[in-house]
């Protein structure tokens, strides 16, 4: 299989790590199975260049919307306990994968302060407009990233999206879908939009294709849109230029050490150059 060696992949790494997860049906999360589904989504998606990108721990959107994601918590709550167990030791590998395991492997992990792997994932967008990149999130706030240059992948549905796609599914750019969840709302993140109005009715608002009461709900809440689109547009505004190293690699040899330190290595001899930044 011919590897394309202009091809960035942008891997949101707790939305991978959550679809790994959820593929397993009552075992916990390892570093095992996560390296083994990047391999794969490498092999699928023929490149082996990636950015790491994740979330910081601290939320500068919960700080001024307290609600912000509060949902998920719910749904987790509501879990019986061994499942929240396996989610909370998830989590806690997340956050291992980012402060330890990467590092020790010799790559880069993306965050930055109170922010998420999307803006971590938009700002490369912003800084490397001209290269060619691919999106591997479930996460459908992303589409807002959507260019000529950009196409995104979703693992847990099996499709790609593409700027052409959404164009034609909804009829606007995908740089404005930030002010569309501005003003529908973003019912994943909790993100309340005007009453009543949704994603098709924001989109006619647009086109300048809505009338009557709705049309005037939005414009008397341009306030709560202004805010809304703080919050939903990436990347966030408290987000700052990347590093470049970034795009460090690594050698065969080192991703073979690191393997063994982790305990990983009982496949890492049958990738067959399916292996993430590495240096041939």
């Amino acid at each position: 299989m011919h590897k394309n060696p202009n091809l960035i992949l942008l891997l949101d790494v707790p939305s991978v790590a959550q679809w790994t997860f959820w593929r397993q049906s009552d075992v916990l999360l390892t570093v095992d199975a996560f390296f083994a589904s990047v391999c794969r989504l490498l092999k699928d998606q023929e490149t082996t260049n990636v950015i790491w990108c994740f979330d910081d721990l601290k939320s500068l959107r919960k700080e001024v919307l307290p609600c912000y994601k509060v949902k998920r918590k719910d749904a987790d709550s509501k879990r019986d306990l061994a499942l929240q167990e396996r989610v909370v030791q998830c989590r806690k590998l997340i956050t291992l994968l980012r402060d330890s395991i990467l590092p020790d492997f010799g790559y880069f992990p993306l965050w930055q302060p109170g922010l998420e792997a999307d803006d971590m994932i938009a700002m490369f967008c912003k800084q490397y407009p001209t290269r060619l990149k691919r999106i591997i999130s479930s996460d459908s706030d992303l589409w807002q990233l959507l260019d000529s240059k950009t196409i995104m992948f979703s693992p847990s549905q099996n499709k790609y999206y593409s700027a052409k796609w959404f164009e034609r599914e909804y009829r606007i750019q995908p740089k404005l879908w930030s002010l569309v969840k501005a003003i529908a709302g973003c019912n994943s993140d909790n993100v309340p939009g005007i009453a009543g109005v949704g994603e098709k009715s924001a989109i006619k608002y647009i086109l300048g294709e809505l009338h009557g009461k709705k049309r005037t709900d939005i414009e008397s809440n341009m306030k709560l849109i202004y805010f809304n689109r703080s919050l939903v547009k990436l990347p966030h505004k408290a987000a700052v230029r990347l590093p470049a190293e970034i795009d460090a690699h690594v050698t065969v040899g080192q991703w073979k050490a690191a393997c063994r330190r982790w305990d990983v290595d009982s496949w890492a001899d049958h990738l067959n150059g399916w292996i993430p930044n590495v240096e041939e």
